[in-house]
């Protein structure tokens, strides 16, 4: 039973180190665990009028706050250089935060660049984000955003030019390379203080696949682990026999014991 289960724990083992080869590399990330970590916001309403008491806050607990003080406001939280500088590695990567909104109709992502200024590009469609109907408090929410361009993505789960429009992957590769702002938006179409709350930003670049020297290595230490733990269960087994017959021998003298002496007796 030991060496099963011994044998189960190498194969989990296996797996495990399989998963952090082929993991994909963190190129930026925020927690907020001490400051705002050099992200900054801008607010303004629907219109464009720039609202004077929109809020920018670090929390204690280790997250960003940000709050609208307008009816139907936008904010804008803009991410620093450092991310800007990920996006042209990480094409066929993701990027991913956790947020929690409040009084707020949709979440969702902009990224421009320095060829095309009037332009650049979106994704919405962040599931579960926003309470588009009530403007309720969400929970925290992970969001996940492709950096790269699926057609199997309903139309309003996928990038598209600012302002509407098809986007293709050339476009969206040189977006990625020559990014200039990547902002986390939120707008609202409620006339209450709108709020967005986000933790744990990172961007990440696509998994590397594993080279076939790990594959080969790891498969070998595998077999060869498999192979001990068989020979453990053989000897264990062998063991196992040896101890019987060694207690059916010992039975047999007692048995035998006890017959000769009956013979005597008699």
């Amino acid at each position: 039973m030991f060496a099963l289960k011994l044998q189960y724990i190498i194969i989990a083992v296996f797996f495990v180190v399989t998963a952090q080869i082929c993991a994909a590399d963190v190129l930026a990330s925020s927690s907020f665990d001490s400051n705002l970590d050099s992200w900054s916001a801008t607010f303004h309403d629907i219109y464009g009028t720039v609202d004077p008491k929109g809020a920018l806050a670090w929390q204690t607990s280790g997250y960003l706050s940000a709050t609208s003080s307008v009816p139907f406001g936008n904010i804008n939280l803009f991410a620093p250089s450092q991310f800007l500088s990920a996006l042209g590695f990480a094409y066929g990567g993701a990027l991913e935060f956790q947020s929690r909104t409040a009084e707020a109709t949709e979440l969702f992502v902009l990224i421009t660049n320095s060829f095309d200024p009037s332009f650049g590009v979106m994704f919405h469609g962040l599931q579960n984000a926003t309470d588009s109907v009530n403007g309720n408090e969400t929970p925290w929410i992970n969001n996940y955003v492709p950096l790269w361009l699926d057609p199997s993505y309903p139309d309003l789960q996928q990038w598209s030019k600012l302002g509407g429009g098809a986007v293709d992957s050339n476009y969206f590769e040189e977006t990625l390379a020559s990014a200039t702002s990547l902002v986390i938006r939120t707008y609202s179409y409620f006339p209450a203080d709108e709020q967005v709350q986000i933790d744990n930003v990172t961007i990440s670049s696509v998994p590397d696949p594993p080279s076939a020297t790990l594959v080969l290595s790891s498969l070998s230490l595998l077999a060869i682990a498999i192979r001990r733990t068989l020979h453990l269960r053989a000897d264990q087994r062998a063991d196992s026999q040896r101890w019987n017959y060694r207690v059916s021998a010992g039975a047999n003298a007692v048995r035998n014991g006890r017959q000769s002496r009956r013979g005597a007796l008699g």
